[in-house]
């Protein structure tokens, strides 16, 4: 059943279990961190108040966590919140650690800034292994920046790069440089004896664990209200990249490599830039014979290229978990859908994976699904 408590961000300790005082909640995990929750909170009567209940609304402090048995669904830090005087209910706003904290975060303090310094350099790391360095980078001021985050291990691999103060840039920006390259990061929250902690997970595509199989149109299954929507929006036949620059020296790459991705549909090419990717310092120039495309700017063009390849067919329905819990459906978790007899969907098992999960105290939970 579902509990809601609130810990402390910074050490991780459990402070306030508030199940019995939560009166609504609409909350939402996502794979890519960036999910938010609301939960209301009716204090009439409650020990909840006064410096306490000041305390709670000092925002980033705190982590609102809904868990389901000691399984942690949903984790986001506390923002912004709204207390109604007439009917003595607080409503807490928070977003995942990476949305709140990560899009914030430099690698320096504000008064270590230097024009003209690096901030960090990553030198042939896989992606996890980069990850693992901006991650231990942005921890490294004093332990006043420590975080509970479990880290991938300092594998080597093709990934470097240099990031310096002049640029500006924050966590998010580093680890959306390194997504860009062909990886996805999630920040996991789960509990460690009792304490709150984040597991960064990085993978080409991640799948944890292994598939659940559901009866999609079973009498009595868990699943309810399967609908497909098909959507064509992102799609493309080739991508045209540019990374970071001015005018003809901008440099650029392709995909596909070769062939042609409108073998038998009109050409719908696409153009995206990735300000964040340099060029190769001494490389050939662009337009000049020879010029080759920067490494990890030919990477993120055949990823955004292979993400728009396809139309999407977009699975919604809900999962009626009180008997086996959620746990089964969180963001990066298979679910193996056994369909027969549909007249759109094909008969047989539907790899899907999960990207979202949102629900509220009820015993229904949605998730938001992509082809596993």
């Amino acid at each position: 059943m579902w509990r809601v408590k609130l810990f402390e961000t910074r050490p991780g300790t459990e402070t306030f279990d508030v199940s019995q005082l939560v009166s609504a909640a609409s909350w939402t995990a996502r794979l890519n961190g960036q999910g938010t929750a609301s939960h209301t909170l009716k204090l009439h009567g409650s020990d909840l108040r006064g410096d306490l209940l000041r305390e709670v609304t000092r925002g980033n402090k705190y982590t609102v966590v809904q868990l389901w048995g000691d399984t942690v669904v949903y984790a986001g830090v506390l923002g912004d919140s709204d207390w109604d005087e007439a009917s003595s209910t607080l409503t807490l706003q928070s977003k995942e650690l990476r949305a709140s904290l990560a899009a914030a975060r430099a690698t320096f303090g504000v008064n270590q800034y230097n024009p003209s310094a690096v901030a960090l350099t990553i030198t042939a790391r896989s992606h996890g292994g980069a990850v693992r360095v901006v991650g231990t980078a942005i921890q490294s001021p004093s332990s006043e920046w420590n975080l509970n985050l479990t880290l991938p291990p300092m594998d080597a691999g093709s990934f470097s790069a240099v990031f310096r103060h002049e640029e500006k840039l924050t966590f998010e920006n580093m680890l959306a440089q390194i997504e860009a390259d062909g990886c996805e990061i999630t920040f996991r929250p789960y509990l460690i004896n009792g304490v709150l902690w984040w597991q960064v997970l990085v993978a080409e595509r991640l799948q944890l664990g292994t598939a659940t199989d559901l009866a999609a149109r079973a009498p009595g299954s868990i699943v309810t209200d399967l609908k497909v929507k098909t959507s064509t929006a992102t799609l493309a036949t080739g991508v045209l990249a540019f990374g970071k620059g001015q005018g003809q020296d901008t440099p650029y790459a392709y995909a596909p490599l070769s062939g042609s991705g409108a073998t038998d549909q009109p050409v719908r090419d696409v153009i995206v830039t990735f300000p964040d990717i340099e060029a190769i310092p001494g490389a050939i120039a662009p337009g000049r014979p020879g010029y080759t495309a920067p490494p990890r700017l030919q990477a993120a063009a055949n990823a955004e290229y292979a993400r728009r390849r396809y139309p999407v067919d977009q699975w919604s329905f809900g999962l009626q978990v009180y008997t086996l819990g959620p746990g089964l459906a969180l963001p990066g978790s298979a679910l193996r859908l056994w369909v027969y007899g549909s007249a759109r969907i094909a008969d047989g098992a539907h790899l899907k994976r999960v990207v979202a999960l949102a629900g509220d105290l009820s015993m229904k939970v949605t998730p938001e699904v992509q082809d596993g």
